[in-house]
């Protein structure tokens, strides 16, 4: 099975954070390739930016990465294991698009869940919107 984590999900993984379930850490560690959208990793830029600028922002927006977003990345995106998946026509039109009812506005959790349609594959996810989203495999 090929696995595309959400934003917050790649973060928990990325850290070892008992966030992560251990059973869902165990699947993507048998997956071999992870999927990673190009927008998860601008969200977390940003983040890493907003914790900079005020290092007490009490925002769960704000994340603390411990390094440069640029030396994260580099970590957090190995090439022989995680592929990120860039951004298409296709992908923004699905995003517009999703059928039923999505649970939420959040543009990134639109394309998130987009990309795993477009893609074929099973978002790994801590947000209830993506998980409760019939039309995505989780």
């Amino acid at each position: 099975m090929s696995y595309l984590l959400d934003t917050e999900a790649w973060i928990h993984y990325v850290r070892d954070s008992v966030e992560m379930p251990q059973e869902f850490r165990d699947k993507l560690e048998r997956a071999g390739l992870l999927f990673i959208s190009c927008v998860s990793v601008w969200e977390i830029a940003r983040k890493d930016a907003l914790f900079r600028r005020n290092p007490g922002h009490p925002s769960p927006r704000a994340v603390r990465l411990g390094v440069g977003f640029r030396e994260w990345a580099q970590r957090a995106i190995p090439s022989d294991q995680t592929e990120v998946l860039q951004l298409s026509v296709e992908i923004c039109a699905e995003s517009n698009d999703l059928p039923g009812s999505f649970g939420n506005d959040d543009p990134f959790d639109q394309i998130i869940v987009a990309t795993a349609r477009i893609h074929d594959l099973t978002v790994v996810s801590c947000d209830r919107a993506i998980r409760e989203y019939p039309q995505v495999r989780k």
